[in-house]
């Protein structure tokens, strides 16, 4: 008998999750905008920051497999990546260049 449940790729909500968002994009107040968006939509968005280093396209760091594909949505050429975070944080999102225009819309 095949164990099917283990092809089946996770897809865990962030909504419960803790979530940093660095602004890796050299755009004024960039964290801040993405935070207030995904508050809207009932995201915990536990702190804001700039990110040492600009990079291009967002990049979702996850603490487990099967997160950050909800909020994976809301950027354009987002990766996720699992990393190991710092204490109290679940998803970093690091905002790339490429989303430097982002909107509530």
């Amino acid at each position: 008998k095949h164990e099917v449940a283990e092809t089946l790729v996770k897809n865990i909500s962030s909504k419960d999750k803790k979530i940093k968002v660095l602004n890796g994009s050299g755009g004024d107040g960039i964290a801040a905008k993405v935070k207030g968006i995904l508050e809207k939509d009932g995201y915990k968005v536990s702190k804001i920051a700039d990110n040492p280093e600009l990079i291009d396209n967002t990049v979702i760091r996850v603490s487990e497999d099967g997160m950050g594909k909800d909020i994976k949505t809301y950027f354009e050429n987002a990766s996720i990546e699992v990393a190991e975070l710092e204490d109290g944080v679940d998803i970093i999102v690091i905002v790339g260049k490429a989303d430097a225009q982002i909107s509530a819309e």
